[in-house]
């Protein structure tokens, strides 16, 4: 079969540093699915600009340059990037009205059409919201459906589930699904999901703009057979598995990766081991466990690809107070925009030194609650402290107590990182020497040393995430909130954020996270799960998961919470 389309030694650059290095490939024709991975910065987003013909390159070439649509397609290709090109002031029905005619969809069964696009996406209710009062998983799924409008032949994705729930991740592929089936249309896609690369046809996998892998997920799965593990301990209690997880870290020689997985922790050893020979190093530091060996996974071969061996962390120094103590209390909290309650009665507690996740569906309030608790918005109603301190009437004093990571990069971008850091730093009454050592410090850590008068705007994704998480830790707060601090992220970046958490963490730092990546929800002491501004369930991730059923993992008990709270229509 004619091939989709052939790269020859294409090269591509920003600025004097290669994004894109010399890459050729080929794919099928008989290849519907593809999937594009990769580490932050190894030029995904770049490729698939270059292939949507959004770049040109500067080197080497993209064949067919130029194709028509076959007949039955309205367009070739249409491209979805990361930045969504939505109009904010419009509604979802108007922006959806407006791509359509952009795309030139014609009459004939064209509202049928739109709707059912609404319809899949549950969007419908929606219909008269601007675009930029929505959440930022409904705002993806507005973007998918403005892209669908064109009825491409070649639908090219960048991260089209980035910040999008489960749930609404299953309804999305569903609804593209749906689309290849009927039209056989071919589709390149970025994504973060492992899951999601796993059912695609062909994958490719950069790295610092190199071709690292090409081929079936199957193969690259074979290749970490025998080195794939699960540790049980004797209880899976959550400050055992961070304990774990951190001694772990300890052995970078015989170890790769490790993460929490059901109550126990999965392994991947370097190279192939035997129970008996890695159960022999284990002892080291385990007086008593269980190992298993496990079927390995496509995320258990791309670690191997692009992590290396572990990186253990330096701690930070420990805040001075105690722990166990409540950190965050939220008392019947609510809160309203006009006539619409995002929060309903929201009632919860976080121990100090205690790792506490907020999981939900899109819409379902999470964001709000961690813009109350921060006091950038104020209640319609309760109360809320911060160690102690009521943020209804000691804002600034509270403020000084927390670090906070927004969902959108929130930075100056025109600033360099250095002045980034330095103007926060002084917000934070850091000065002098022991502003310039903390600098140092931080971008050593977060991996900004060679960045440090780089615009903010420039750096990639990844690196932008870093400098918040540096701008966030400036003054050692007693308390880091992430607001979906990993959305977008590859899982070795996802590894390397939690080994920092988990460091912060054993020193005393409390972190209160929210998540789409629900097998993070693992690494928490506790999580809630809420819906529509009320909460379903609360405490640690054995109790939220055990059932009649036995132990589920997060995402399966979390669908499961969240399809039974829209069947009792819950508002």
């Amino acid at each position: 079969m004619t091939p989709l389309l052939s790269v020859h030694e294409l090269t591509f650059s920003y600025t004097k540093e290669a994004i894109l290095q010399d890459l050729s490939f080929t794919l099928s024709g008989d290849s519907q699915r593809i999937a594009l991975l990769g580490p932050d910065g190894a030029g995904k987003s770049t490729l698939l600009k270059l292939i949507a013909r959004l770049l040109h390159p500067q080197q080497g070439e993209i064949l067919p340059s130029v194709c028509k649509a076959p007949p039955g397609f309205n367009a070739f290709c249409a491209f979805m990037p990361q930045q969504l090109g939505l109009y904010d002031e419009l509604t979802v029905a108007e922006n959806l009205e407006l791509f359509a005619a952009l795309h030139g969809l014609k009459d004939e069964g064209k509202a049928e059409f739109l709707r059912h696009l609404l319809q899949v996406t549950g969007l419908l209710p929606f219909s008269t919201r601007r675009a930029g009062n929505l959440s930022g998983g409904m705002r993806q799924k507005l973007a998918l459906c403005t892209m669908l409008c064109a009825k491409p032949y070649l639908l090219i994705l960048d991260e089209p589930t980035v910040g999008v729930d489960p749930l609404s991740r299953q309804e999305l592929w569903a609804l593209l699904q749906d689309y290849l089936q009927s039209s056989g249309a071919h589709l390149i896609f970025s994504t973060a999901y492992l899951s999601e690369a796993q059912t695609a046809d062909e994958i490719l996998i950069l790295e610092s703009g190199r071709l690292i892998y090409h081929g079936h997920c199957t193969e690259l799965i074979h290749s970490v057979r025998d080195c794939c593990f699960t540790l049980y301990l004797p209880e899976s209690l959550p400050k055992l598995l961070q304990q774990a997880l951190l001694s772990l870290m300890t052995l970078p020689e015989l170890i790769c990766d490790v993460s929490p997985w059901g109550g126990a922790l999965r392994l991947q050893t370097n190279t192939p081991q035997s129970i008996a020979s890695l159960s022999a190093s284990l002892r080291t530091l385990f007086a008593s466990f269980r190992l298993e060996v496990r079927k390995p996974s496509l995320e258990d071969a791309y670690i191997r690809l692009t992590l290396g061996k572990l990186q253990p962390l330096t701690p930070p120094q420990a805040p001075s107070f105690a722990l166990n103590d409540p950190a965050v209390e939220l008392k019947g909290v609510v809160k309203r925009f006009g006539k619409f309650t995002a929060l309903h009665h929201s009632t919860f507690s976080v121990r100090r030194g205690e790792i506490f996740g907020l999981l939900g569906p899109n819409g379902a309030g999470k964001t709000t609650t961690f813009r109350l608790m921060c006091s950038l918005l104020r209640p319609s109603g309760g109360e809320i402290k911060l160690n102690g301190l009521n943020i209804g009437k000691q804002k600034s004093a509270a403020r000084l107590q927390l670090g906070y990571v927004a969902q959108r990069f929130s930075l100056y971008k025109k600033l360099t990182v250095r002045q980034n850091l330095a103007y926060f730093g002084q917000s934070c009454a850091l000065a002098g020497t022991v502003l310039e050592a903390r600098i140092q410090e931080l971008a050593s850590e977060y991996n900004l040393d060679d960045k440090l008068d780089t615009p903010a705007g420039l750096l990639s994704f990844g690196l932008q995430r870093n400098l918040a998480m540096a701008v966030a830790l400036l003054a050692r707060p007693a308390l880091l909130f992430l607001d979906e601090a990993t959305s977008g992220a590859d899982p070795r970046s996802r590894r390397i954020f939690w080994q920092r958490i988990l460091s912060l963490a054993a020193t005393g730092t409390t972190v209160v996270v929210t998540t789409h990546f629900l097998e993070e929800a693992e690494y928490c002491d506790r999580f809630l799960i809420q819906h529509e501004g009320r909460i379903l369930v609360c405490g640690t991730p054995s109790e939220i998961c055990t059932g009649a059923e036995g132990r589920i993992s997060v995402e399966e008990r979390f669908i499961k919470l969240i399809v039974a709270a829209r069947g009792r229509g819950e508002a």
